[in-house]
């Protein structure tokens, strides 16, 4: 072991060697200097025999004693904390069952006097996941005291995961754990409810949610249920009404999991405090008390629970219980029947607002109702609904009748025929909200044929927005005729009020989305051409305005659902390319509808634009955008349009600057489109052709966007196989692409970025070339010190040397090799007097950070 002296000084790294001495004879000879004066000596020893450990090497169960003795007292040494944990870690996991359970008392009582929570984060969460590998058979009351213990006061995220799930494990311990249950809840108490920081990181926010699951998990366990339930009491009345929304949610899992009697228990709490919860929280709290109903292990208290909401409902219907009884009961199928008969005895008009609680109930009933309701309670239920329609009050006539249009399915019950008569009597003396509502009615039963309702929709001065909304009413009345007036109005309103012809379009795709089938059993060809003509004629409209943009997309996709013929021409490019839009904004969600007829002369088009190179088409910007656009969003419906599309650029060479420039958005998306779907013909082109300006800019995208890491490595290596080195395209690989690379492509890769001219280049993130230099370096070797102080003489930008100075300073390499940390002092000194302030400034903070590392 002569080399023993130059590996922990740091002149040498190999340490294969000493794999071939048996663990005893080596622990002996790394002994002198795990126990060395010097901190750097101490850590680089336990870090070797760590990496020695790690590795393939028998250790016997009775050597492991020592070790673990040793390694368990070396804890309190900073300096190589981690490295000892670690190594606990693999003695504890290497060992053999049968042994297992006495070196686990001995690594207890190593650590029984250790403050663990004393300790760094790292090494505390690392304590915690050797703890969550020997509890499973191993726990004692002793080690159970201890850990739960040490975990108390634990604050970062990271750790609390571990923390829960050491708890959560050590509860399904029955016969250990139940001496400290009130240990357990007391700790978790202070976690409840769980409170972080908002953060709009992804990963945070699933850090948060998975705390808060755990949580939730060990205080549903079993052993802990009554307790959990004081606690959860406690914070149900708390009037903090977060805490108070979090217990009831929790309470809504524990219901799943209690006996009879802990779900009695939860009843008395939720009945006993109701008056107690923030009304923020009603909601959340009725929802509570539908789960107890619905997995209720008693029927004797879910008809309990229901017998005393229907009577709130039918004593104090205005009050908060029985609010909640309506949110819970009519989705309740053994509740609804009660609920309808509450209504036929109890409806009256006399108290507006009663009636109205009472008539919302009964539609909620209806909704949520299965079984076929019999025609002597549909009529009982609308002689009383016809009372809430007449009373000429816009909410409640409103939900009366869509009960009335809910419970029918035939138009033959007398009373409906009075609430007709009583409708269309009144209609035009009604507001807004009931004209609305009557029109509804109307077409519900399809009733086209009352002339003296329809004579009143036209020759009675409504509003405007009621007229809108009995344009379909209209049309099953008088069909072609009246789609002829609807254009015309449109057309006319295009220009002059176009907040009116929104809502007229709103209502043309309502009526094409809705009436599917009664627009096919009267008439498809009239609506669809007629619908189309409209869409034609709005080219006129001010397609800035974003709400007719949406309805114009809108009415788009309706037209498509027909697949009428009329519509082959729907999309023409000289109609197209006259409106100042997106055409991608109107035609992508319709392109999966499209017929194979109407994709295939679409593509005929594309082909033929760019084949005959219509200039005069292509001249403007726009233009050659929109049709990019479209033309990405065909080639992802048919591959073989890329091939297509790319022969036919590849054969012109000759043609002018100005279709050049107007080939150019074209070519890129081929291009991009080709590498994306691993076209090979185009693979191969752009690797050969990879120095021309606009290749490396589309590969960059492509890097960008690219999710597929093997797609993504076979272009990296190709290009370094035919040493077509690329700066702009290196400026963009991820991190993860470079940990595909095999050592020698990384350290071409490193190499070339590292010698590249550092000129500026508009398209190139310095920093991030930068980042990855040093990643690719950190990767293939630890000499990264080494290569900072070569960039340190080799870079002149100072922002570049301030960041080189900062990453130096941050280095810890020199705690391992004293020739090298005299070297950095040294070169770090030169530049105190460098004439840019801020480097002076990072050398000297480099220097403060490496004496005391």
């Amino acid at each position: 072991m002569d080399n023993l002296q130059l590996l922990f000084e740091g002149k040498t790294d190999d340490y294969q060697f000493l794999k071939q001495y048996d663990v005893l004879k080596l622990f002996k000879a790394f002994l002198p200097y795990m126990t060395h004066k010097d901190d750097n000596i101490r850590g680089r020893a336990t870090n070797i025999l760590l990496k020695i450990f790690s590795e393939d090497y028998e250790i016997q169960d009775n050597q492991k004693q020592v070790l673990i003795q040793f390694f368990t007292q070396k804890l309190i040494d900073q300096y190589s904390q981690l490295d000892s944990i670690e190594i606990l870690r693999i003695l504890l996991e290497k060992s053999q069952q049968q042994n297992k359970k006495q070196l686990v008392q001995q690594f207890l009582d190593g650590i029984r006097k250790m403050a663990i929570n004393t300790m760094v984060r790292e090494s505390r969460i690392n304590m915690y996941r050797i703890f969550l590998n020997i509890i499973d058979e191993n726990l004692t009351p002793e080690l159970a005291q201890y850990i739960i213990r040490q975990l108390g006061g634990e604050k970062d995220p990271r750790n609390i995961i571990v923390a829960f799930q050491i708890i959560k494990q050590l509860l399904e311990q029955k016969d250990v754990i139940h001496l400290y249950t009130t240990d357990i809840i007391n700790f978790l108490d202070c976690y409840y409810p769980i409170e972080m920081v908002d953060n709009p990181n992804k990963k945070a926010q699933e850090h948060k949610l998975m705390i808060i699951d755990l949580l939730d998990d060990c205080l549903c366990s079993p052993i802990i249920t009554n307790k959990t339930l004081n606690l959860l009491e406690e914070k149900v009345t708390s009037t903090y009404d977060r805490g108070q929304a979090c217990a009831l949610n929790t309470l809504k899992k524990l219901i799943l999991k209690v006996q009879v009697n802990q779900q009695e228990f939860i009843w008395d709490i939720l009945q006993k405090h109701y008056e107690l919860i923030d009304d923020e929280n009603t909601d959340i709290y009725a929802d509570t008390i539908k789960t107890l109903i619905l997995n209720s292990k008693s029927d004797k208290l879910r008809d309990k629970i229901i017998m005393i909401y229907l009577k709130w409902i039918k004593e104090v219907p205005l009050s908060k219980q029985a609010y909640i009884g309506g949110q819970i009961l009519p989705e309740i199928e053994y509740s609804i029947n009660q609920l309808i008969d509450q209504f036929i005895q109890l409806f009256n008009i006399s108290d507006i607002q009663v009636a109205q609680v009472r008539a919302n109930l009964l539609l909620k009933c209806l909704m949520n109702n299965k079984r076929q309701l019999n025609d002597d309670l549909i009529e009982n239920i609308l002689t009383r609904l016809n009372k809430g329609i007449q009373a000429f009050q816009d909410n409640l006539t409103a939900i009366c009748l869509k009960s009335a249009m809910i419970i029918c399915t035939k138009q033959n019950y007398p009373e409906l025929k009075l609430i007709k008569e009583f409708l269309c009597v009144q209609f035009t003396h009604q507001s807004i909200v009931i004209q609305k509502c009557t029109i509804d009615f109307y077409l519900h039963f399809q009733i086209y044929d009352d002339q003296q309702f329809i004579e009143q929709i036209q020759n009675s001065k409504l509003q405007q927005e009621v007229q809108i909304y009995s344009y379909p009413l209209l049309f099953f009345s008088q069909q072609d005729q009246f789609l002829q007036i609807i254009n015309q109005i449109l057309t006319d309103l295009a220009l002059k009020d176009p907040k009116t012809a929104n809502l007229m379009l709103i209502r043309i795709n309502y009526f094409l989305n809705h009436y599917k089938e009664q627009i096919q059993q009267y008439s498809l060809g009239s609506i669809v051409t007629a619908c189309y003509q409209i869409y034609k004629n709005l080219q006129q409209f001010d397609y800035k305005d974003k709400f007719v943009r949406q309805q114009l997309k809108q009415l788009t996709c309706s037209l498509y659902q027909y697949q009428a013929s009329s519509l082959n021409d729907i999309i023409q490019f000289q109609i197209l390319f006259n409106w100042q839009d997106n055409i991608n904004y109107y035609f992508k969600d319709c392109i999966d509808i499209l017929s194979s007829d109407s994709l295939l002369k679409f593509k005929n088009q594309i082909i033929q634009i760019i084949s005959e190179g219509e200039v005069t088409l292509l001249k403007q910007i726009e233009n050659r955008q929109y049709l990019s656009q479209f033309i990405e969003l065909v080639i992802s419906k048919d591959i073989n349009l890329i091939e297509t599309l790319f022969q036919i650029i590849q054969q012109n060479n000759q043609i002018s600057n100005t279709q050049q420039q107007c080939y150019y958005s074209i070519n890129s998306i081929i291009i991009r489109q080709g590498l994306r779907q691993s076209v090979q013909s185009i693979y191969n082109y752009v690797i050969q052709n990879i120095q021309i300006q606009v290749f490396p800019f589309i590969f960059n995208k492509l890097l960008q966007k690219s999710k597929d890491q093997q797609k993504t490595q076979y272009l990296i290596i190709s290009l370094i196989n035919q040493e077509n080195y690329n700066r702009y395209i290196f400026n963009q690989l991820e991190l993860s692409t470079i940990d595909s690379l095999q050592s020698d492509q990384k350290q071409i890769i490193a190499n070339y970025l590292l010698n590249v001219n550092g000129a500026y280049d508009e398209y190139i993130d310095l920093d991030r070339e930068f980042d990855i230099t040093i990643y690719l370096f950190k990767s293939i070797n630890n000499g990264t010190l080494e290569l900072l102080l070569q960039m340190l003489d080799s870079k002149k930008d100072i922002q570049q040397l301030e960041k080189i100075l900062h990453l130096i300073g941050n280095n810890d390499e020199v705690q391992y090799n004293k020739q090298l940390q005299l070297r950095t002092t040294s070169t770090l000194k030169q530049l105190l007097d460098h004439p840019k302030r801020i480097v002076r400034v990072a050398a000297q903070k480099a220097l403060s950070n490496l004496y005391l590392i």
